[in-house]
């Protein structure tokens, strides 16, 4: 539930920033955001796959115009990007950055986006890296840091801050640790009352400040 709200609010700012026949690139570490970009993507996608799962699912996914309102899809590595991308890309998703690679991923990010290009990038916060491990289903690659020296270098390297929001607060944390108990003890009824209260709070636990998950948006400086 709170990656479809990140993508959302990430798919939202994008189409109002461009046309939606330019390409987006989405940079993912986990299969799951890969899914969560098609499912809202209106024109082209550029997948760099972050992970050996991502890699092997972009072997499954569908031809291009069999994805949703139409939308065309594209696997591309460091080589293809670096030969033929250089300013190609006025909005990136980078879900998520990972402690041993985020350096290299920016500098990436810095020859294939054009100037003024959006970038929106979901991390752990404070709670999300604490609790990562403890979230049912929770797979490799998602957010398990909290980026605090990427968003020190993107603001070192000119990028502005247009928007930071938290996802999933205190009560989202809560019911997430309770329902890993919960599921250690077998009491799926516990579980499943868990999981209903957390997606019906998860809306007032869109805060600043503290969460789960943080979303963040920053513009690419235009002066070349």
């Amino acid at each position: 539930m709170e990656y479809r709200l990140a993508f959302d609010m990430a798919s939202a700012a994008i189409a109002r920033t461009m046309d939606t026949r330019e390409p987006v690139l989405l940079v993912a570490s986990a299969p799951v955001f890969v899914s969560e970009a098609l499912t809202r993507a209106m024109g082209s996608v550029a997948v760099f796959c972050d992970s050996t799962d991502v890699t092997a699912m972009a072997w499954a996914l569908p031809v291009s115009g069999d994805l949703p309102n139409g939308a065309q899809v594209e696997i591309v590595g460091l080589q293809e990007l670096a030969s033929r991308s250089r300013g190609r890309f006025p909005a990136a998703i980078w879900a998520s950055p990972q402690r041993e690679t985020w350096w290299h991923r920016l500098r990436m990010l810095e020859d294939v986006l054009s100037d003024d290009a959006l970038l929106v990038v979901l991390t752990a916060s404070t709670g999300g890296r604490l609790l990562s491990r403890w979230r049912r289903e929770w797979s490799p690659g998602e957010p398990e840091w909290t980026g605090n020296e990427l968003y020190g270098m993107l603001t070192c390297l000119g990028y502005r801050q247009e928007y930071a929001i938290d996802l999933a607060g205190p009560r989202g944390i809560l019911s997430t640790g309770l329902g890993r108990l919960a599921d250690m003890v077998a009491r799926p009824d516990l579980t499943d009352r868990l999981e209903a209260s957390r997606r019906l709070t998860l809306a007032e636990d869109v805060v600043r400040g503290f969460g789960q998950f943080r979303v963040v948006m920053v513009r690419k400086s235009g002066s070349g």
